[in-house]
């Protein structure tokens, strides 16, 4: 994967939710180089905020996991704000029981880690550890306050690498539920950017969202005009819009452009039934498995 270039003037190049050891910045080091400036903010809301700010001109963020299921909170910042996606990777994510050195797995009752860190981790913590899940902010934030705190009968699920940033014990390794554990990454950049240099890929694929009325929420007419014109979709993602009358707001990625043949038709039979179409970014295939995830649930 080609790496993308320190750009304009910010004090950081990429920034990423968590701390150092944090899956996300081993993400950020399949885009940028070692030696780049990486600044780890709490929330995936600040990741976004501090690329708008000005902060740095690049964003890591993890968008799906194939344990956990899709990123619900990834998915709402794409659509309510104007960062544009321009590449993709998947990280194999392999959890550790954590704890300050000296400490005995017999005496470990509770973890701490991020919530979807936990749930990838949900049986094994539950029926083979049978330990108390706690969640925190991030995996190397709940690693390293374990270990600077030293709490009594407390470890965390992180990264070896967490462990070895903060000078912890790995008790146990691959604590996932699965070990075909992944979580797919977006790289995302300012819409205005225009110093951006696009890797180059012969296949592409392009995300978009959309709002559908209550009286349109039926997948096949809503995806009806991309069967129709021939546009091979990879991902469909349809969640309640909060505070609305039962509206849905879709996430669609498709193979190819907007300038691909059938797309233009396609959007414009879809702004027929929806409204607020947008383009999330157009980058280079790297994640084809074809997945539909219709949540009904409210977020």
């Amino acid at each position: 994967m080609p790496l993308f270039k320190a750009i304009g003037t910010a004090e950081y190049d990429v920034v990423y939710q968590g701390q150092p050891g944090a899956f996300s910045e081993d993400a950020a080091f399949d885009f940028v180089s070692r030696n780049s400036r990486l600044l780890g903010v709490k929330t995936l809301q600040d990741v976004f905020d501090s690329v708008a700010q000005g902060q740095a001109p690049y964003a890591v963020i993890p968008v799906e996991n194939t344990l956990a299921g899709p990123i619900d909170e990834t998915y709402d910042l794409l659509a309510q704000n104007d960062l544009i996606i321009i590449d993709e990777t998947v990280q194999t994510i392999s959890h550790c029981l954590i704890v300050p050195k000296g400490m005995l797995i017999e005496d470990v009752r509770r973890v701490l880690s991020h919530p979807i860190a936990l749930a990838q981790c949900e049986q094994s913590l539950k029926t083979q550890l049978k330990m108390e899940p706690v969640p925190a902010f991030d995996t190397a934030g709940a690693v390293e306050l374990v270990i600077r705190e030293k709490i009594p009968h407390t470890g965390a699920v992180g990264s070896a690498r967490s462990a070895e940033v903060y000078g912890g014990e790995v008790l146990r390794s691959g604590i996932q539920d699965h070990p075909e554990n992944y979580t797919r990454f977006l790289f995302m950049c300012a819409p205005d950017n225009s110093e951006v240099e696009r890797p180059s890929s012969d296949s592409l694929k392009t995300s978009i969202c959309f709002q559908v009325p209550h009286s349109e929420r039926r997948d096949s007419r809503v995806l009806r005009p991309f069967v129709e014109c021939g546009i091979p979709l990879t991902n469909v993602l349809s969640r309640l819009v909060r505070g609305s009358d039962f509206e849905s707001v879709y996430h669609v990625d498709f193979i190819g452009t907007m300038e691909s043949p059938g797309v233009g038709e396609a959007i414009k039979q879809l702004k027929r039934g929806t409204r607020d179409v947008k383009v999330i970014g157009t980058y280079p295939l790297r994640v084809a498995t074809i997945r539909e995830t219709v949540r009904s649930d409210s977020p």
